[in-house]
């Protein structure tokens, strides 16, 4: 039995610039991860949020000022950019954490204990209360 936590963890983006901020998800053992590409970004200008059950991240891509510079195509975008997920009650939203790599936001976000899968032992009624 599977719980298919991705239709609690997208949610809504802001607009017009979400689609910018491309995300896989999926789970691994007692975790969902969410990775977000966010190429040509310093560490400092992200910003990872979670109020209520909405975790939101926001970048900027600066745009590189150099007057000896003439563009002759401009193809990747600048400017801030954000998007929500809404986090499923099964998920742990006090407990993410979050890396940066090679240009991709990785957060990991734990499942809580409550909706991890367990077994529920089966017991047979005593003899005496069958009989009674």
């Amino acid at each position: 039995m599977t719980c298919n936590h991705f239709d609690l963890l997208f949610g809504e983006g802001r607009r017009p610039r979400r689609e910018l901020l491309n995300a896989d998800a999926y789970r691994r053992g007692d975790n969902f991860h969410l990775e977000i590409d966010a190429p040509g970004v310093d560490l400092d200008d992200i910003d990872v949020e979670v109020e209520k059950r909405t975790l939101t991240v926001a970048v900027e891509r600066r745009e590189i000022v150099d007057d000896d510079r003439v563009d002759t195509v401009r193809g990747r975008p600048t400017g801030a950019f954000a998007r929500s997920f809404r986090l499923g009650e099964g998920l742990d939203g006090e407990a993410i954490t979050a890396e940066y790599v090679d240009g991709v936001l990785m957060l990991t976000i734990p499942v809580t204990d409550a909706a991890k899968p367990h077994k529920v032992e089966v017991s047979a009624p005593a003899a005496a209360a069958i009989e009674g």
